[in-house]
């Protein structure tokens, strides 16, 4: 039943932007965004299974970081408060560039001075965190990756690059996808 509760969450921040737009965007259309993003990135959180001892105690925090470029400021920390994801509490961190070692469960991975997206990822690979790019940032795909087509924000699924991670994605979560890299067999 929980379960049907997080997906209507879900559907309810896509349907935010499922009305077709009728003036260019504006600041209030990207602070909406900006919120709707938020929202998806802890949100997700509850449709990945991360590998058996990921989590060394029940009472461990989930920790979702935002390296590089932050373009959600405060909103993602309100987006947060008093959430779980997973059963785990959120603890958001923040990070100039990306780098392995800081114990992120979930990264949205931005610009960052000196180090690409695509850098980024490579520092990440084979890591067990859930990685988050953004097209507004680089068309370099993470593990989930937002694109706002038209007035809606949207996003693809690399199962690929989630099972190198050792990470596996709800298939509640992939049927929202607008596009899944499906995993390789073998």
């Amino acid at each position: 039943m929980r379960w049907r509760a997080r997906l209507s969450a879900i559907m309810l921040a896509v349907a935010c932007f499922v009305a077709p737009a009728s003036a260019p965007a504006s600041t209030l259309d990207e602070a909406l965004e900006t919120v709707v993003k938020a929202t998806f990135i802890h949100r997700f959180a509850s449709f990945i299974s991360w590998p058996e001892g990921h989590f060394h105690s029940p009472g461990q925090s989930l920790i979702l970081c935002v390296a590089g470029r932050d373009p959600f400021g405060d909103v993602l920390d309100q987006a947060v408060t008093g959430e779980r994801a997973a059963g785990r509490i959120i603890e958001v961190r923040r990070f100039d560039r990306a780098r392995r070692g800081t114990q992120c469960d979930i990264m949205y991975i931005g610009e960052a001075q000196g180090q690409t997206v695509s850098r980024s990822l490579q520092l990440l690979a084979g890591e067990p965190v859930l990685t988050i790019t953004d097209q507004s940032a680089s068309p370099v795909r993470g593990v989930i990756h937002f694109e706002t087509v038209g007035n809606r924000v949207r996003f693809h699924i690399d199962e690929n690059r989630a099972s190198r991670a050792g990470l596996t994605v709800n298939s509640r979560l992939l049927s929202l996808a607008l596009s899944v890299r499906r995993r390789e067999a073998g």
